[in-house]
């Protein structure tokens, strides 16, 4: 899934969503995300459409538990 503000010069966002069996997988499950994300290359898209800053999450939930992990822009402006 894709965040995108309507101006280009913002930050824009992938974002790639796991299910976990077990609470304690939550931690590989959104690594797993952000792995699918760089290596099918999804934020080339973002940057083809002209956003400069790309942050990627990984988001995975077991039940009502969730664990969000980002990688990408430290900080944006």
């Amino acid at each position: 899934m894709f965040v995108k503000p309507v101006s280009r010069r913002k930050e824009a966002f992938v974002v790639e969503f796991k299910v976990a069996k077990k609470v304690r997988e939550l931690e590989k499950k959104a690594d797993e995300a952000l792995r699918q994300i760089a290596e099918k290359q999804y934020a080339a898209e973002l940057y083809d459409d002209g956003y400069e800053i790309v942050g990627n999450y990984g988001i995975a939930f077991c039940g009502k538990d969730c664990l969000v992990k980002f990688q990408g822009e430290e900080s944006f402006k």
